[in-house]
């Protein structure tokens, strides 16, 4: 029997109620995505290896939305999830401390928009391209003017000083000033439309055929790629294998790293940097954390074979006049909102 879409759309969404949506602490997530890759570079299969730590004394009760077509325990497992409607679903007790752990299978077709890094082959008639794009993208509103060029200088040392230090910089908070004055009060300040990344490293290897591999390690967007793509040129039009790890990394500080540039196009770099280190934060969990602590995800995307022409059935189931606004709490929390829409949608 074969069916087709997701489960979700099938049998539609739970009831309200249905699922409680309940933890007595923090968790903290840590999530091993495999992905399967096609000759076109769709990718085939999905599963997420997710291992969920509960902290606090009390019942749990919550599902991840998915929508999943399988999921299933290691073997001896002390809890195991079901399967609803499309969503994973976890129900039980916490002494104080308990792991979860499951794997859990995804459609690919629906997920292919929700990877972080989409993969296109194209070949001409002697070579391939293996174009490697982040997709993470969420679209806000920036400030565009003319900045005092010494508050400038200080926000932007500030800013490489927390990534220096690990962190992701924050408008308003470390340090990091809100917002800049312009070089006037009547300087006007205007918002511009674009897309936000979480930045991504994409490590390993791309090889056509029995040729030599090509090696690649690239932070997608930086300095070297604003725009977020990397194309890799192979020798050949045989079959194309590759073999990346993807994870979310901090901004590429050296967005920040050249004083001399025009300010407008400093202005521009800063408000990215601060942008995209509240993306790579907000998309850290990608089934998705019920009650954050800490969350973190990884991607491997491996050649596999094209799938067959079925598969097996599912189990059943505003900014001030004089001065430009830089990222604020506020605008994590559309941050935060956004990637939920990106994530799981």
């Amino acid at each position: 029997m074969v069916i087709a879409g997701n489960p979700t759309s099938l049998l539609g969404p739970d009831r309200p109620g249905e699922v409680a949506n309940r933890v007595p602490g923090p968790v903290d997530d840590v999530e091993d995505v495999r992905v399967g890759v096609g000759p076109d570079g769709a990718p085939t299969s999905v599963v997420v290896d997710q291992q969920l730590t509960l902290s606090g004394v009390g019942d749990f009760s919550f599902k991840e939305p998915g929508p999943a077509i399988d999921v299933v325990a290691p073997a001896g497992a002390g809890s195991r999830p079901g399967l609803r409607r499309g969503s994973v679903i976890w129900e039980g007790f916490s002494p104080g401390g308990k792991t979860l752990a499951a794997s859990v299978t995804l459609d690919p077709a629906t997920e292919r928009s929700k990877l972080p890094v989409g993969i296109t082959v194209t070949r001409s008639a002697a070579a391939t391209e293996v174009r490697i794009t982040n997709q993470t993208g969420l679209p806000v509103t920036v400030s565009d003017g003319e900045p005092d060029r010494s508050a400038l200088d200080v926000a932007a040392s500030r800013a490489l000083a927390a990534l220096a230090a690990g962190r992701a910089p924050i408008g308003g908070a470390g340090g990091v000033p809100a917002e800049l004055p312009t070089i006037a009060a009547d300087s006007p300040v205007t918002g511009v439309a674009r897309d936000e990344l979480a930045p991504v490293r994409v490590r390993g290897t791309v090889s056509v055929g029995g040729g030599a591999p090509v090696t690649v390690d690239a932070v997608l967007p930086s300095a070297r790629l604003p725009d977020g793509m990397l194309r890799v040129p192979v020798a050949g039009t045989a079959a194309v294998h590759v073999d990346l790890s993807v994870a979310f990394v901090l901004p590429d500080r050296d967005r920040l790293a050249d004083a001399a540039a025009p300010p407008r196009a400093r202005l521009a770099a800063l408000q990215d940097v601060i942008w995209q280190g509240l993306r790579a934060g907000a998309v850290a969990a990608y089934l998705g954390n019920p009650r954050p602590g800490t969350s973190s995800s990884t991607f491997h995307f491996i050649s596999a074979a094209a799938p067959g022409a079925t598969r097996t059935a599912p189990r059943p189931l505003k900014a001030k006049p004089a001065a430009i606004a830089l990222a604020l709490a506020a605008a994590l929390a559309v941050a935060l909102a956004g990637a939920a829409v990106w994530s799981r949608s």
